[in-house]
């Protein structure tokens, strides 16, 4: 019964923001995207081994180097490691977000929606679920990588507060592309870290 309640409040949560954003008090860029979009309505949950399926469809998809289902059947079982799923009524699982920390620090690992289900905000509650559920277990910072070329992407970062820290050379295949470094100050403590633009 909890766990219905914090879904819903989730969704009221984030059906206001999209209510908001077409009274013309946000704009789709600030919320990470552009132009007019629709809202898809998605439970944010914790993934299940159900669920590993339509995970490796939309990663095999989304990624030029996929994660083998191995790897999000053991993500699924660490402790120290959030896998969260969208889950669409009557459609199903359309995305997915893993984080992992270690002690003050976090890594999005991997966040991906499935084609046909982007730019309805579902990347927008996935990343916000994740960084409240790491904010709550006390990590400063998240840290990502994020290819040059996505500039969606990108842009979803930056609208959410990280900044960019350095680059990594090669850092991808299929095509080799450098990557972005990004990080996230969950709790106003990482000063230390240079802008890089």
């Amino acid at each position: 019964m909890e766990d219905q309640e914090e879904v819903e409040g989730l969704m009221v949560r984030a059906t206001e923001r999209w209510m908001l954003m077409e009274r013309g008090k946000d704009s789709p860029e600030s919320l990470g995207g552009a132009g007019t979009r629709e809202f898809c309505p998605a439970w944010i949950r914790r993934a299940e081994p159900a669920d590993l399926g339509a995970m490796a469809r939309i990663e095999s998809r989304s990624f030029s180097n996929p994660w083998h289902p191995r790897t999000f059947r053991s993500l699924i079982t660490q402790e120290r490691t959030i896998v969260l799923v969208a889950d669409v009524p009557d459609d199903g699982v359309v995305g997915y977000a893993v984080s992992w920390w270690v002690l003050d620090q976090a890594e999005l690992g991997n966040i991906a929606v499935r084609e046909d289900r982007r730019g309805r905000g579902i990347g927008s509650a996935l990343l916000d679920r994740v960084l409240d559920e790491i904010r709550e277990r006390g990590v400063e910072s998240v840290f990502l990588e994020v290819r040059m070329s996505n500039a969606r992407a990108h842009a979803l970062y930056r609208a959410r507060g990280f900044i960019q820290i350095a680059v990594r050379a090669d850092y991808y295949r299929n095509p080799a592309e450098d990557a972005r470094v990004l990080v996230k100050d969950l709790q106003n403590i990482c000063s230390q870290f240079r802008i890089i633009r």
